[in-house]
């Protein structure tokens, strides 16, 4: 056994060579016959004062040359005990370094030359018993204000104001033993209880400082559990990304069968109560998922999945949305196939569903008052849509597409939002040729699917077409000198199909029959320093209603746009408009013309100044009257960092910017005039603390 030298020589040795990069390694002439494994080769996590070894085939010798061990970017060779065939490391004043390094053993021959003779892996958990930690605490204030104004509003209290809100975040993410821990939590502080998260529900009981979301996660493989902020979308017309807290599970059997459970509130929720979203089981939306991969060797060639909800809403609003006006219960099944791989360039995705709606007994609904009761009801919806290339990707783009949809009258599902008795085919054609692009696509829509006589059916037919070519794809010409020429066209005709029986509806002039149209002709031309855009829109609006015909509606837009960045500092844009609108039946003739011109100038790194200027004019014929209005802004914007070479600390922007608009209005053929101005500068503060 060789002697072992002093601990205090061995970590010293270590701290001289750390970081320094082994020079001159050579891969030739590597001796044959002395190999090398390690105690640590199995895919273990090992604790940061556990003993590992190198054990060799053959002890070193003359000939062979010394030995030298790397971990990371170290030379750890002297703190390594040498006995025989093993050098061992029992880890007494130096830890093992904590995450995944790499350990390559090298035989140094006579002449210098560093020759690997082995490399392994070596994964240390870190002092908290963690294969790896991630801790990102976050904190930003926002403040916004206003100065001065002029005319003062109506409630002077808001004349002058500064109003600040701040956010608190935390996100860390933990790795132990194959599982992952995912905490995310976000809240939010106002300074004005009437900007608080929860203030349309508490009023003046809602908290200043409020939990906006959270969810907190344990992941294994392909299995997960989550708690907080969950979503859930399935199938298109039974569950369709409805997020919002509750609690969600997913688990993979073998590779082809997967399943998930959600539990999930049934409105949206913030707020530091209710932690779970489950504290009352009628105000729920409850369900399962069952995957099936058919070709598990490839996940998403041919997936079949089979979707249970069970959904109960109280009325009760959530803190963004409206009351619900009654409570409503849905249960239902969906199933859904989605096939990538199906056959050469083809792909479907299907889905069927089958929802039972119901309009329980509510007495806060009734007040007392004798109501019919509704009727429970299952309806159907389908969906199916597919898409084919027609051309392989090695040739050019040219692909079709068909889309199918029907929903049942009075179908609901509480967890989808469909519009229920609605009937819609689609077929569309999109090709590309260089960087040319072309889509084509008409659609076909009615309602009334029960056909009832008295009610009126109505249809819809839309056609759209949009191209876009870049002349210099298929040309000599430089791109600065040919534009980029696209095209758009819409055309909807809406209408219904006659008069229904034992209706209000006693005149064909009450029986919708509109066709709208609208073109688009555009071009772009592209410099390296700047760029010039033309536009032109023309829209008509045909009434084709009986009494009707003459109530059209004609829009012609020209627009005309350039920018230029003559240098990094600096850049201006201006833009002309033309719009003018005809009444055919009034047989008027509005007219409005504008201009603007916009420009930033940053004489430094972290200071802008922009400003904005506009006019707008209008009029009409016969000239019965005029007007003309003006827009001007002016803001500079600072960015201001405390820490410059830490991004994510202590970094803000601060603005202050005035406005001034003025608009007069005169009547020409009663010789009046009215003009009103005003002006308000306003302030803002964004500073993200860590």
């Amino acid at each position: 056994m060789t002697r072992q030298k002093p601990l205090f020589a061995r970590l010293l040795a270590a701290a001289a060579m750390t970081l320094v990069a082994v020079p001159a390694i050579a891969q030739p002439d590597v001796p044959v016959g002395r190999t090398v494994t390690a105690s640590f080769d199995d895919g273990r996590w090992l604790t940061r004062r556990e003993t590992i070894e190198l054990r060799f085939s053959e002890s070193p010798t003359p000939l062979r040359g010394r030995t030298a061990v790397v971990i990371g970017n170290t030379d750890w060779t002297d703190l390594f005990e040498t006995a025989g065939t093993v050098m061992r490391y029992q880890p007494a004043g130096l830890p093992l370094p904590s995450g995944a390094s790499s350990v390559v053993v090298y035989q140094i021959d006579e002449d210098g030359d560093w020759n690997e003779i082995g490399r392994f892996t070596l994964q240390v958990l870190n002092a908290a018993g963690l294969e790896s930690a991630a801790l990102g605490p976050s904190a930003s204030i926002n403040l916004t204000g206003q100065a001065a104004i002029d005319p003062a509003p109506a409630d002077t209290a808001r004349e002058r104001y500064q109003d600040v809100t701040y956010t608190l975040g935390w996100l860390s993410t933990l790795v132990r033993r194959g599982w992952t821990t995912t905490a995310q939590i976000n809240t939010v502080g106002v300074g004005r209880r009437e900007q608080a998260l929860r203030f349309n529900t508490l009023a003046a009981e809602a908290p200043l400082l409020d939990l906006s979301d959270y969810v907190v996660a344990f992941e294994r493989g392909r299995g997960r559990i989550a708690a907080g902020h969950v979503s859930w979308d399935a199938q298109r017309h039974l569950v369709n990304q409805f997020a919002t807290r509750g609690i969600a599970a997913k688990a993979q059997f073998g590779p082809a069968v997967d399943v998930s459970w959600h539990a999930m509130n049934g409105s949206s929720l913030v707020g530091w109560g209710n932690p779970t979203g489950l504290s009352r089981r009628v105000h729920q939306i409850v369900g399962a998922d069952v995957g099936v991969e058919l070709v598990p060797a490839r996940p998403g060639a041919a997936r079949f999945s089979a979707t249970f909800v069970d959904a109960s809403v109280l009325p009760l609003s959530g803190f963004t949305e409206a009351l619900v006006n009654d409570a409503e219960k849905s249960r239902g099944i969906g199933l859904r196939f989605i096939g990538a791989g199906v056959a050469p360039r083809l792909a479907i995705d299907g889905g069927f569903s089958r929802s039972r709606f119901s309009n329980p007994d509510d007495p806060l609904l009734a007040q007392g008052a004798s109501l019919v009761p509704t009727r429970a009801d299952s309806q159907n919806a389908r969906y199916l849509d597919l898409s084919y290339a027609i051309l392989p990707p090695a040739i050019g783009t040219l692909s079709a597409a068909f889309r199918h949809s029907r929903v049942d009258p009075l179908y609901r599902s509480i967890a989808a939002q469909a519009q229920a008795d609605l009937m819609e085919n689609v077929v569309a054609i999109t090709g590309g040729m260089r960087e040319a692009t072309s889509e084509f696509a008409w659609t076909v829509s009615h309602d009334d699917l029960d056909d009832l006589p008295s009610i009126m059916r109505t249809s819809t037919r839309v056609a759209t077409w949009r191209s876009a070519v870049p002349l210099a794809a298929f040309t000599r010409g430089t791109p600065a000198a040919l534009p980029v020429v696209s095209f758009s066209l819409n055309r909807m005709r809406q209408f219904g199909d006659g008069l229904p029986a034992n209706s209000l509806f006693d005149s064909a002039s009450q029986v919708p029959d509109q066709l709208t149209t609208s073109q688009t002709l555009g071009a772009e031309w592209q410099a390296r320093n700047g760029r010039v855009v033309y536009e032109w829109n023309r829209s008509l609006q045909d009434n084709r209603q009986a009494g009707r015909a003459t109530s059209d509606f004609r829009t012609v837009m020209h627009t005309i746009g350039a920018g230029l960045a003559p240098t990094t500092a600096f850049e201006v844009g201006a833009e002309i408009g033309l719009e003018g609108i005809d009444a055919l039946e009034q047989g008027t003739h509005d007219v409005t013309r504008r201009a603007g011109i916009n420009a930033t100038w940053r004489p430094g790194r972290t200071t802008s100044i922009g400003a904005t200027v506009s006019r707008t004019f209008s009029g009409n014929d016969p000239r019965t009257r005029k007007g003309r209005s003006s827009d001007f802004t002016l803001q500079l914007t600072q960015d201001v960092a405390f820490a410059p070479r830490s991004p994510n600390r202590l970094q803000g922007q601060g603005f202050v910017r005035f406005a001034r608009r003025t608009n007069r209005l005169t009547d020409l053929e009663f010789g009046a005039s009215s003009q009103d101005q005003s002006w308000v500068l306003n302030t803002g503060l964004t500073f993200r603390i860590f």
